[in-house]
């Protein structure tokens, strides 16, 4: 296939994708709005738009499909039918139908779809008519009407009064004055009309901006944008290494004028590495609303299914992450959507005899605080079953009875996200919160994040996610423990501190600090690793030190033998590597050379909860 057709196959693949993901946000904001004459035709022109593409490129199943609900659309649109849930339904398969359709054409596959019953169920659901409840015009006008012409669309005035009332204009009056002072209308007609001008100027002139902003950009394919951030990657670690080279030159030979020249170079260098870094990082950078707007969708399905009644407000949608966390980021969310509606929201008569709305709440928002992501899901249910679930962790032996009634309630919703926990009598396709929570712990924490949960009877449950900005470059905090190297993800770092192995105390076999009257678990790194520390000298200097973090509610410490200092590093994956079971989340080549391993704090988070010091 010549690479001018293959271009324009990928960018139909793009901007199909993207008009078929709306389509699903718009008909649920036009279930709830009714039939808003502005968005239903919206959702007419984009399945025009997918219909002509794929007619060009020879696609006759995704021309056949589009076809058919275009058709019934135009019907909606021209008042000729009105829009219903089931008429709903039926253009919602269609449009998931298209999705797999794409799907085909992106794998290059050749396979054909099994549309026929989908096409009569289409054809017959535009058989039926109903008189005209509202018309709408087939497209909208390219020019701004004049106000005598919405009054006489209107039948306000007739054509031969605003034929009249222009040959007076032509003596510089205004056209509403003369209407007024000519025919007797009233001014509110006048303004009304007014308003409609200024409405019909305004989209238009937002209309004439989004052509301008869009040719105004250009779309790049991922991979070349992986490769020119892999490429950023080996240069900031080369970068570091000059740096490094720099220091040792400096101080062997802190007089040579040749060294002070290269020095300012390397300084420049840096500099120049740095800019270009945040640009690259910049260009990678994607709004949560693409993973967002599937989200309205799987609400209101759902909720049909469970016969629940569900409303979903987003916020933030526009915050902004790194393409390969967003890509990342839709499974997770999608288990604890399900779960919510399923587990979290009551059916509507049990929520009227608690006092509640008969429609539950459900709020997704993302924020950005510093380098960090936080994304939280809260619902207005009837809140996680806390007593339930210390039932179940004693009856599965995960903790005794009297271990599971000194833990607090945080404590106890850490259970929910082990792999197989769940609180559910019986195992549906939809079951408990237990069921796929461990999935998503498992996914975050392979985006180096970490989520945490919290509830209240009857009130609701929140779960929040901390995700990085960006999974290629970070600050990182480096250590060691014997001979070993480590680095630490900086940004959950709250402080350091140095101190003696005897300052340590231990209080139900874990190892604890007190600082500042907070009691503070202490994890041991290299027993974590398996590493041997620092030998005590005869003199009795064993001292050590803490790394403090935080990661969401949680505050532990990480004893090590050397705080080495603060790095910018490019991350690795390591291939055949089980982060989850080995603490490990990457690894990167510092500025002398040598390999380093990242350690994944979330484990050490584990490690703390569920490992006492020997």
């Amino acid at each position: 296939m010549p690479d001018e057709m293959e271009e324009i196959i990928n960018d139909f693949i793009i901007e199909t994708q993207e008009v078929l993901d709306g389509l699903d946000e718009k008909f649920v904001d036009l279930e709830s709005r009714g039939e808003d004459p502005d968005l239903i035709n919206e959702i007419f022109r984009s399945v025009h738009t997918v219909k002509g593409a794929a007619g060009f490129l020879g696609f006759q199943q995704i021309v056949d499909v589009s076809h058919r609900a275009e058709t019934l659309l135009k019907k909606i649109r021209d008042g000729e039918m009105s829009l219903t849930r089931e008429i709903t339904d039926v253009v919602l398969k269609a449009v998931d139908t298209l999705k797999v359709l794409i799907d085909h054409v992106k794998a290059r596959d050749g396979v054909q779809e099994d549309i026929d019953l989908l096409l009569r169920v289409l054809e017959s659901a535009a058989e039926p008519a109903i008189e005209p409840s509202q018309s709408t015009p087939d497209a909208e006008p390219e020019a701004t009407p004049r106000i005598g012409e919405i009054l006489v669309e209107e039948k306000t005035i007739s054509r031969e009064d605003l034929d009249n009332a222009l040959e007076e204009q032509d003596r510089e009056r205004k056209i509403g004055e003369i209407l007024i002072d000519q025919k007797g209308i009233e001014p509110e007609f006048v303004q009304k009309a007014l308003n409609q001008q200024k409405n019909l100027d305004q989209k238009k002139n937002e209309a004439e901006k989004a052509e301008k902003e869009v040719s105004h950009n250009i779309r790049v394919d991922v991979k070349r944008l992986d490769s020119v951030m892999n490429l950023v990657g080996e240069m900031v670690l080369g970068r570091n290494r000059l740096i490094n080279i720099g220091s040792r030159l400096e101080k062997s030979y802190p007089d040579d004028l040749d060294v002070q020249v290269l020095l300012d170079n390397l300084s420049f260098i840096s500099l120049v590495t740095t800019d270009l870094q945040i640009a690259v990082m910049k260009t990678r950078m994607q709004p949560v609303r693409k993973v967002f707007s599937k989200f309205p969708r799987i609400v209101r399905d759902l909720s049909r299914k469970l016969n629940k009644e569900a409303e979903l407000h987003i916020f933030g949608e526009d915050t902004e992450l790194d393409k390969s966390v967003i890509e990342e980021l839709g499974d997770p969310l999608v288990h604890m959507i399900r779960n919510t509606i399923d587990h979290g929201i009551e059916p509507p008569e049990e929520r009227l005899a608690a006092g509640k709305p008969r429609a539950g709440k459900i709020e997704l928002n993302a924020s950005q605080e510093g380098d960090h992501i936080l994304i939280e899901i809260r619902d207005d249910g009837k809140g996680m079953p806390l007593e339930r679930i210390r039932q179940k962790a004693v009856e599965r032996g995960l903790v005794s009875e009297a271990e599971a009634a000194r833990m607090d309630d945080k404590q106890v919703l850490d259970f929910i996200f082990m792999a197989g926990f769940s609180t559910a009598e019986k195992q549906t396709e939809l079951s408990g919160r237990g069921v796929g929570m461990d999935v998503v712990k498992t996914h975050i924490a392979r985006l180096n994040g970490y989520v945490e949960a919290s509830t209240e009877k009857g009130k609701g449950t929140r779960i929040k996610i901390t995700l990085p900005l960006t999974l290629a470059i970070v600050q990182a905090l480096m250590v060691s423990v014997g001979d070993q190297t480590y680095a630490l993800p900086l940004s959950p770092v709250n402080e350091t501190l140095k101190l003696r192995r005897s300052d340590i105390k231990t209080i139900d076999g874990r190892p604890v600090i007190t600082m500042r009257g907070q009691v503070i678990p202490v994890v041991d790194l290299g027993r974590v690793f398996d590493v041997s520390g620092l030998e005590i000298t005869p003199e009795g200097n064993d001292d050590v030190y803490l790394v403090v973090v935080s990661l969401g509610d949680r505050k532990f410490s990480i004893m090590v033998d050397r705080l080495i200092g603060k790095e910018e590093i490019v991350i690795k994956n390591m291939k055949g590597l089980n982060a989850e079971k080995e603490g490990i989340a990457g690894a990167t080549i510092t500025g002398d050379g040598r390999v380093v391993l990242i350690v994944d704090l979330t484990v050490l988070l584990r490690e703390m909860m569920q490992t006492a010091m020997a």
